[in-house]
């Protein structure tokens, strides 16, 4: 059922089914229960879930969708110094930190990496909505500020990739592991200052 047909009553059922697919399979509980559990939290029945998505992946693929689509820009916003790259950057690792590395979009991403091998389309979902997107934002950021002629030389997607993959560093895969315990651990001043700082830019 196209989300563009829908009357607003339709639509506020297919958001409240939505927020209660969220909750219950980013849990990574048992599998096989899920959509009776998403059924029973969105005050529905399967069949109306069946009617709305086709099916269960059908279900995540618009999942995935509309979560990569609340998730707001996390570079938009960013001021950009032209003659001080060391603030750009900053500003570019704060504002990627505060909107990437938290709970509700690191919860996506385990599901999502978790589900690709069998469902590789809900894997390119969240790839052109989320890290594609942001690189391409990083690295256009990074042509608008003066960097050094050793790191012009590299090409802009490559840098804001290098730059980006050291903030992340293993926070990541940590969470993957063992939870939220890994960001509350975490000290992501010290690792933003220690990332500018490596690609040539100290205090």
């Amino acid at each position: 059922m196209s989300a563009e047909r829908l009357t607003p009553k339709q639509q506020e059922r297919r958001t409240r089914i939505l927020e209660a697919a969220a909750t219950e399979l980013l849990d990574m509980r048992d599998d096989s229960t899920a959509v009776d559990r998403i059924a029973t939290r969105a005050g529905t029945s399967k069949a109306t879930i069946y009617r709305y998505f086709g099916d269960k992946i059908g279900l995540e693929r618009a999942m995935v969708a509309w979560l990569c689509e609340r998730a707001r820009d996390p570079l938009e916003g960013v001021t950009v110094w032209p003659y001080n790259p060391r603030a750009t950057l900053i500003a570019i690792a704060m504002a990627f930190a505060d909107g990437i590395l938290r709970a509700p979009v690191m919860d996506l991403h385990r599901y999502v990496v978790a589900r690709t091998p069998t469902h590789p389309e809900l894997g390119e979902i969240f790839w052109n909505a989320g890290p594609e997107a942001t690189y391409e934002k990083a690295a256009k950021l990074m042509t608008q500020t003066h960097l050094p002629s050793n790191l012009r030389a590299i090409a802009p997607r490559q840098f804001a990739e290098l730059f980006i993959n050291m903030l992340t560093g293993s926070i990541q895969l940590g969470y993957f592991c063992k939870g939220p315990v890994v960001l509350e651990q975490d000290d992501m001043a010290k690792r933003i200052e220690d990332a500018v700082n490596a690609v040539g830019f100290p205090p």
